[in-house]
């Protein structure tokens, strides 16, 4: 990995969050701040928003900020913003501000993901970025042509990680993302081929039918046409045999030669041409461009706009949230393999990743045997069996 991946990777991870983004917004580089007194700061400036956020919150991610070179522990107790986070993180933090008050229908967190990660390096914003960098660069390109580029830039197989985050960019409408694999809900069309045959599994003639009766359908459709309760896989499972005895086909795909396609919606080409590119050409630059500096020096002089900036973030992203956590159980298992499919991890992990508590899920895919439990010394994570990541 590139010195410079290594830098936008330091970077995007606190441009995901309303939290990460007002922490070194209001950080100050000469009085020490403590996490009690930027809460306080926060609640000045966006009212009662922010009365039910902890303290810790802020403590965390004061640390991660030192962590990663952009704060400091002050001799006196606290924290104060160094010149790195002030001349680096400071101003593309307030430009994203600025761009997502114009994006009524997305919040960063969505584009860019959780930064909880195993690998401290390796974390979802960086992949996405630099997913979506790819992209915008190539037009149109194959998952199989990302999986190469994000190998030799990570140097590792990043198969899982990229099949994951694109799912989550196209849910987010800023890729377009269609794919062969009977493995990605609802971005695989199927047509019957007109072919007679069968399975030899009476389940299958069921999906079969309903792909003949409305012509084509994706695998969302075919969960609502049936009306019970199915196992994530199952629909999985009755397709892949369905397409093995050539009883259907996805559309727009070919054997052996595409069978994928990933490219940017309208929204994903405004997002990266005034926000993203930016940031990863400020850090490629290794200097913020001067309107950036100004926007950033406008917005801590007017408290007013940063307050309502600020306001209108943590009000997005926790209306994003609570729909999140009303999923269905079969989206949150989904979710869960998904997340397992790139490493193990915790239930913390996961509860951060995800915004909610996933101990039920975690027990009805043991329950199912799809992941498993292992325990290291004093952690104890979740992984998934080996038949499940083919």
């Amino acid at each position: 990995m590139t010195a410079e991946i290594e830098q936008l990777g330091r970077i995007v991870r606190f441009l995901n969050t309303p939290l990460n983004l007002a922490t070194p917004l209001l950080l100050d580089s000469v009085v020490p701040q403590s996490s009690r007194g930027l809460r306080r700061e926060l609640i000045e400036l966006v009212g009662s928003t922010a009365e039910g956020l902890s303290h810790n919150n802020f403590a965390q991610i004061c640390s991660r900020l030192e962590e990663h070179g952009f704060a400091e522990t002050h001799p006196a107790g606290g924290f104060v913003i160094n010149e790195a986070g002030a001349r680096r993180l400071r101003p593309l933090a307030s430009l994203t501000l600025e761009v997502f008050s114009k994006e009524k229908s997305i919040t960063p967190y969505q584009v860019l993901g959780s930064a909880a990660s195993r690998n401290r390096e390796v974390s979802a914003p960086l992949r996405r970025s630099l997913i979506l960098e790819e992209v915008n660069e190539k037009g149109e390109l194959r998952q199989v042509d990302l999986i190469e580029s994000m190998a030799g830039r990570f140097l590792g197989d990043q198969s899982t990680g990229v099949e994951h985050n694109l799912k989550a960019l196209a849910e987010a409408e800023v890729v377009d993302y269609r794919s062969a694999s009977v493995d990605e809900p609802g971005f695989s069309i199927w047509h019957s081929t007109g072919r007679k045959g069968s399975t030899g599994h009476s389940e299958d003639q069921e999906v079969l039918e309903i792909v003949r009766r409305l012509g084509r359908a994706d695998r969302h459709v075919i969960l609502e046409e049936i009306g019970r309760p199915l196992q994530p896989v199952s629909i999985s499972v009755r397709l892949g045999r369905l397409h093995q005895a050539e009883l259907i086909k996805p559309e727009g795909f070919k054997g052996g030669e595409k069978q994928s396609s990933v490219s940017l919606t309208p929204a994903g080409e405004s997002l990266f041409g005034s926000w993203l590119g930016p940031v990863i050409e400020a850090v490629r630059e290794g200097e913020m461009s001067l309107s950036v500096r100004e926007q950033a020096g406008r917005l801590l002089n007017n408290r007013g706009r940063l307050g309502e900036l600020l306001f209108e973030q943590l009000e997005r992203h926790e209306r994003v949230s609570a729909q999140t956590k009303a999923l269905p159980a079969e989206v949150r298992q989904r979710q869960v393999l998904a997340h397992l499919s790139e490493q193990p991890m915790t239930p913390t992990e996961l509860k951060e990743a995800l915004g909610v508590d996933m101990g039920k899920y975690l027990g009805e895919l043991l329950e199912q045997g799809l992941i498993r439990r292992e325990r290291h010394g004093r952690r104890v994570e979740y992984c998934l069996v080996e038949d499940t990541r083919s």
